[in-house]
């Protein structure tokens, strides 16, 4: 099955919450979200997920939680982008700042 796009998912999970040198690690392990015990075998995983359901991705249903059977579900785009957590990207927060140092300048503090 390792050439199947669920064995794709579960192994993009792995990386993704416990690889350092994973791209995507600072946003999932770097954030302390974990992958349970039972989904860390591919079996475990796909006993409990299935296959994936057409036009459907995992998702956490609290993006703060972890991958395991209670938090995820198969879910549509549209479901995921409702469900993704907010978060200021760093140029946001400089732009912010300056513009806030900016008015002080302005009009004092």
């Amino acid at each position: 099955m390792s050439n199947t796009s669920i064995y794709g998912i579960w192994s993009s999970m792995i990386q993704r919450c416990s690889n350092p040198n994973d791209p995507a690690w600072m946003r999932y392990g770097g954030r302390g979200i974990v992958v349970c015990d039972a989904w860390r075998s591919f079996e475990g995983f796909f006993a409990d997920v299935g296959e994936r359901p057409k036009g459907m991705s995992l998702d956490r249903i609290d993006p703060n939680g972890n991958y395991e059977p209670s938090n995820c579900r198969w879910a549509t785009t549209t479901q995921q982008r409702i469900n993704q957590r907010r978060v200021a990207d760093a140029a946001s927060f400089v732009a912010v700042y300056r513009a806030h140092a900016a008015l002080d300048e302005l009009f004092g503090s």
